[in-house]
């Protein structure tokens, strides 16, 4: 009986020795182990749900800087995640209301002085991609800088009610600071959503005409990677008609829309974007627009009149 204890205990003892082998110190090899790194939590978040689907929010960072006025301002980094199957939007067009308060007083926006303004604070109007994320910043002026501030999205619902998505006190004695680390990007080195569209189409129920869409690339001012994109526009119709109210005209790399760049040699295409085209002539016109890394650029012109979801011209380029 008790050689039989024995040997129960020494069993006992060696599972017990493999199970903290498993828990750390070092490898067979010698080497340290790793652990994988903890994901970086979100200070607050709410998702949506309406008749595309879900989308998310999350706020990484807040932090105070100062103003265009140089006066000290509230500045939130917010992830927004696009959730749906098959429906591109921004991170402003899926709210209802975006509501700040400070002692029941509701805040108005701040800027950053221009030579230190943020690219993310565009990107709260910049359309994502289905199964992609943006990170955009929003910049609040303060009645003081002491006290809580409150921090409120509202959205539609799928029956168009509205509905809180999120509501987060912020202690500006306790801010987060700026997200430690960079928003990681899904790299789409093949995107599919407009591929097989044709690169010629007309408009508005034929008043106009897209067509001859060809790109090159260009350096900006500070030695930054651009592309200019550049399309004839035909004016069937009895009236003048402005090019940018003609169609949706946006460009995408990675499942986010490219911000448009002032930067670089200006030529006169690059004002036609926003003039009027004559009844039954053609122009040619281009846009600018800063890459974000070596994917594949989508172009597209989008008829936001037309019936179907690809009713438009687009193409791919490849980034040399």
């Amino acid at each position: 009986m008790k050689r039989l204890l024995a040997l129960m205990l020494a069993l006992v003892m060696v599972f017990a020795l493999a199970a903290c082998g498993k828990d750390g110190g070092e490898t067979p090899d010698g080497g340290e182990t790793t652990t994988k790194a903890p994901e970086i939590q979100a200070l607050a978040k709410g998702q949506l749900t309406n008749k595309a689907g879900d989308y998310e929010y999350r706020i990484m960072g807040t932090e105070l800087f100062d103003d265009e006025n140089g006066e000290k301002a509230l500045r939130l980094y917010i992830d927004f995640e696009n959730k749906t199957a098959d429906y591109t939007t921004t991170a402003h067009d899926v709210l209802a209301e975006e509501i700040v308060t400070q002692n029941g007083e509701e805040l108005d926006m701040a800027r950053a002085p221009y030579e230190v303004e943020l690219k993310e604070a565009e990107h709260y109007n910049s359309r994502v991609r289905p199964g992609h994320t943006i990170r955009f910043v929003r910049e609040f002026k303060l009645t003081e800088t002491t006290g809580t501030v409150n921090y409120k999205l509202v959205g539609r619902n799928a029956t168009s009610n509205p509905v809180d998505i999120l509501s987060y006190d912020i202690d500006l004695a306790k801010l987060a600071g700026a997200p430690k680390e960079a928003l990681k990007v899904k790299t789409v080195a093949d995107p599919q959503w407009n591929k097989g569209w044709p690169t010629t189409a007309t408009f508005r129920d034929g008043m106009g005409e897209i067509s001859n869409i060809t790109s090159e690339f260009v350096d900006g001012d500070n030695g930054e990677k651009l592309i200019r994109v550049y399309f004839d526009v035909t004016n069937n119709n009895d009236d003048s008609l402005y090019i940018n109210r003609l169609a949706e005209i946006s460009a995408y790399q990675d499942g986010i829309e490219l911000l448009e760049s002032g930067a670089g040699n200006y030529i006169p295409e690059d004002g036609n974007y926003t003039s009027s085209v004559d009844a039954g002539a053609t122009v040619r016109a281009s846009v600018v627009y800063e890459l974000t890394s070596t994917s594949t650029v989508e172009f597209e012109i989008y008829d936001i009149y037309g019936k179907g979801d690809t009713t438009g011209a687009a193409i791919q380029i490849p980034v040399k």
